[in-house]
C-alpha cells in the first residue's frame, strides 16, 4: 500500500490534517511469522465517519496491501489455528442480518466467509491457537427461542415497547441505557455453536474472555454487588471439555482481570486488584495454575503496574506498564520472578497490540511525535524499537520540538510536564492542558482527542503536566488525589507549572489559558474558583456541583468510593472541593464544552456551571455536541471542536 504525506497541499498541521490521517488500532501476526494483518481506520469521502480496513504487512520488505476495502468497516483481526484470518464485520444485503458477525480468509486467498450468523450479532471473540475453538460475546433477548431472535427484536425497533426496566444500579454505561437483551458467551468447538451462558444475568455485561492455546478452556470475568453497592469481579473457568466451570477469587473488595494463558495452557497471568477503603490501590500481577490450584504474586517489589499481554515461552510472560511517561515492554520469568525490560527508557514511547514472534515482540508504537506505527523489537534489555511503516500518513512538521521537564512541587515532589512547541524568540501564549482521570497520564503517546501538535503549529506553547494522581510515577503519587482531595495538592502540582510557565521569556504571561476534559474539566473549574491568573479556561464535560453529579453519573457506588464519602450523609465534606460551592469567586472567561449523550459526566455538568457563569456575570459561551458521549468522536465534530475551543482562547 503506497503512502503518502496527507496534507502536503498544507503549510499546517491542523485539525484537517489530523482527521485525514489513517488511524491504526490492531495488529496481529500471522502463525509463520512472516506477515501481520493491521487494523486501520480511514475517513470516508464525504467526512462523517471512519471506516475500518484490513491491511496485510509483509514483516521482510516491510510492504502492505489492503486486505478489506470499501464501505464496510472490518475490524478485530485474529489468526486461526488453521491458518484463516478472522476478523468483525457487518455484511450482507439484508438489513435484518446485518449485524457484526465473524468472517475469515482462507489462507489461500479469495472472499472472506462467514463463521457465525448470531441474530443480534457478534461484539467480540478470542480464538485458540492450537485448537479449532472460536468463543465470542453475543447479545440475546431473555425467554425469546434463538431462531426467533431477529424478528423479534425487528418487530421490538420499529414498533415498541421503548421502555427500559431495572431493579438495581448500574443503568446506564458510558452513553447508553443498558439495553433489555443479555450478553452470552457462545462457543464454537470444530464448527459447532454452544451457548455456555444460557441462564446468565447482568453479571458478564462488559466482560473479557480468553481461551486456552489448546482450546480447553474458557476465562470470562463476572461481577457481583458488595455491600457497598460498588461491582466485585471473579473468574470463572469453563472448562470446554468437561462441560463444567469453576469460580475463582470470589472474594469480597476483590477485582481480577486480564487473563493471560501460558503457551502449555496449564496457567494463565492476570491483575489482582484489592478496592481498600480510603486508597486507590495496587494493581498486582500474579499467575495462577489451574491444575494446583496455585496462586503466585509477581514483581511485587516493582512499584509499576504490570498488564500480561501475551508469552514469549513457558515460563516468560510479556507484560506491559507505565513507567515514567511511556508504555514500556517487559519479560517477568514466572518460575524465578525476575523482571527485564525490554524497551529502553531513553525510547520513550507507547506500544501496544503485541505479539511475539521468531524471538521478537511486533505491534504498534506511539509517540508525541508521531501516531501509532507498526514496530519491531528484539526480546532482549534495552532494546531499541524500529518502525517498519508509516502507514498513518504522518510526517512531523518541520521545527516541532517535544520536551521533558520536572518542576518541584510545594510538598518537594518532582512534577513531570511536556512542552510541545516551535522555538520562538518572542513571548507567545501558552496553553496548559490537564489531562483526565485522574488516575491517568499525559505519556509519551500520541492523542487523537487532544492533539499537542496542531496547537504547537499555531506557535503557542502546549504545556502537559501530570500531577498528582497521575500513572507512571509510583503508587504514593497516585494515591494523592484519592479520597476528597481532589483541589488540594493537584491544584498546588498545577500552580507550580503554571509558576514556570509564566516566568519563562518566550511565553506571553497575559496570554496563558487552560483547558482539561472531564477529571480535567473539574480542575479547570476549580481553577476558576481559586485564581485569574490564566487569560480564558476551557472546560470540556468538567465536574461542577460533585454532590449532583454523584446520583446522576453512570456509576455512582464507585465514585463513593473514589471520594470515600458520599453525598446523603456527608455533604458539607462534599462541597469542600466542589466548585459550585466557590463558583463566586470565578472571574476568567470560559468556555464550556460537552456532549449530550455523556452518561459518565452528565451533561447537566455543563448546564449548571454555564447558568452559574452567566448569573455571576462571568464571561461564558456554551459549546454542546448533541451527538457525542464523553468524547468528541466524529470527524466533522472533532473539526468544530478544534475551530471553537482554540479560537475562543486566541481571543
Amino acid at each position: 500500500m503506497e503512502v503518502s504525506n496527507l496534507y502536503t497541499e498544507s503549510t499546517m498541521f491542523d485539525a484537517d490534517a489530523l482527521i485525514a490521517l489513517r488511524r491504526l488500532n490492531s495488529l496481529a501476526v500471522a502463525p509463520d511469522g512472516t506477515w501481520a494483518a493491521v487494523g486501520v481506520q480511514r475517513l470516508n469521502t464525504d467526512q462523517t465517519k471512519y471506516i475500518s480496513d484490513l491491511v496485510r504487512l509483509d514483516l521482510s520488505s516491510h510492504e502492505s496491501y489492503p486486505l478489506t476495502t470499501g464501505d464496510t468497516s472490518d475490524h478485530s483481526p485474529t489468526f486461526l489455528t488453521d491458518g484463516r484470518l478472522a476478523f468483525l464485520s457487518m455484511r450482507g444485503d439484508d438489513d435484518s442480518k446485518k449485524q457484526a458477525q465473524i468472517y475469515a480468509f482462507r489462507p489461500t486467498g479469495g472472499e472472506p466467509e462467514a463463521i457465525t450468523d448470531e441474530p443480534l450479532g457478534v461484539s467480540s471473540f478470542v480464538a485458540a491457537t492450537d485448537a479449532d475453538t472460536i468463543v465470542c460475546l453475543c447479545s440475546v433477548l431473555p425467554q425469546i427461542p434463538h431462531d426467533e431472535q431477529r424478528a423479534h427484536m425487528k418487530d421490538r425497533r420499529e414498533k415498541g415497547p421503548s421502555a427500559l426496566v431495572y431493579d438495581e444500579t448500574p443503568v446506564r454505561y458510558w452513553d447508553h441505557w443498558l439495553p433489555q437483551t443479555r450478553t452470552h458467551i457462545v462457543a464454537f468447538i470444530d464448527g459447532v455453536r454452544h451457548d455456555l451462558t444460557p441462564e446468565v444475568g447482568r453479571e458478564i455485561e462488559q466482560t473479557s474472555l480468553s481461551v486456552s492455546p489448546d482450546g480447553r478452556y474458557v476465562i470470562w470475568s463476572s461481577r457481583r454487588k458488595h455491600q457497598d453497592s460498588v461491582h466485585d469481579h471473579s473468574f470463572v473457568l469453563y472448562d470446554l471439555k468437561a462441560k463444567t466451570q469453576t469460580v475463582l477469587f470470589d472474594e469480597a473488595t476483590l477485582n481480577v482481570s486480564n487473563a493471560c494463558w501460558a503457551p502449555d495452557s496449564n496457567r494463565f497471568a492476570f491483575v489482582r486488584h484489592h478496592r481498600v477503603t480510603g486508597t486507590q490501590g495496587n494493581n498486582q500481577l500474579c499467575v495462577h495454575d489451574v491444575d494446583g490450584q496455585a496462586t503466585k504474586t509477581l514483581a511485587a517489589e516493582h512499584d509499576l503496574w504490570f498488564t500480561p499481554v501475551t508469552w514469549a515461552g513457558k515460563s516468560r510472560l510479556v507484560a506491559s506498564a507505565e513507567a515514567d511517561t511511556s508504555v514500556a515492554i517487559f519479560v517477568v520469568n514466572v518460575d524465578s520472578d525476575t523482571v527485564e525490560r525490554i524497551t529502553a527508557p531513553e525510547a520513550g514511547g507507547a506500544h501496544r497490540s503485541l505479539n511475539v514472534s521468531n524471538g521478537r515482540v511486533f505491534g504498534l508504537r506511539a509517540r508525541i511525535s508521531h501516531p501509532p506505527e507498526p514496530f519491531v523489537c528484539d526480546l532482549a534489555i534495552n532494546s531499541e524499537p524500529k518502525l517498519l511503516a508509516c502507514m498513518s500518513g504522518f510526517e512531523m512538521p518541520s521545527g516541532i520540538e517535544v520536551e521533558d521537564h520536572r518542576v518541584v512541587s510545594t510538598d518537594g515532589e518532582p512534577i513531570q510536564y511536556f512542552t510541545v512547541s516551535k522555538a520562538s524568540e518572542t513571548p507567545r501564549p501558552a496553553l496548559m492542558w490537564i489531562h483526565g482521570g485522574p488516575v491517568g497520564q499525559w505519556g509519551d503517546d500520541w492523542h487523537w482527542r487532544w492533539n499537542s501538535i496542531v496547537g504547537a503549529e499555531k506557535d503557542w506553547l502546549m504545556v502537559m503536566p501530570n500531577p498528582r494522581g497521575s500513572t507512571g510515577f509510583g503508587q504514593e503519587f497516585v494515591e494523592g488525589i484519592f479520597g476528597n482531595t481532589w483541589g488540594a495538592q493537584c491544584y498546588e502540582d498545577l500552580t507550580c507549572v503554571a509558576d514556570e510557565i509564566q516566568a519563562r521569556d518566550d511565553v506571553d504571561e497575559t496570554k496563558f489559558s487552560a483547558m482539561g476534559g472531564s477529571f480535567g474539566g473539574y480542575m479547570t473549574n476549580w481553577i476558576g474558583t481559586q485564581t485569574s491568573r490564566f487569560h480564558r479556561l476551557v472546560t470540556h464535560a468538567g465536574l461542577f456541583d460533585l454532590a449532583m453529579f454523584h446520583g446522576v453519573t453512570d456509576m455512582p457506588p464507585w465514585w463513593a468510593h473514589v471520594f470515600n464519602i458520599n453525598p446523603y450523609t456527608g455533604r458539607k465534606d462534599f462541597d469542600v472541593y466542589s466548585p459550585v460551592a466557590h463558583v463566586s469567586h470565578w472571574k476568567t472567561p470560559t468556555l464550556v464544552v460537552h456532549g449530550d449523550l455523556d452518561y459518565r459526566v452528565p451533561v447537566g455538568e455543563a448546564l449548571a456551571l454555564f447558568e452559574a457563569l452567566q448569573f455571576h456575570g462571568v464571561p461564558s459561551k456554551l459549546l454542546i455536541f448533541p451527538d457525542e458521549n464523553h468524547w468528541i468522536l466524529k470527524p466533522r465534530n472533532i473539526l468544530s471542536w478544534y475551530t471553537e475551543t482554540l479560537g475562543f482562547i486566541e481571543n
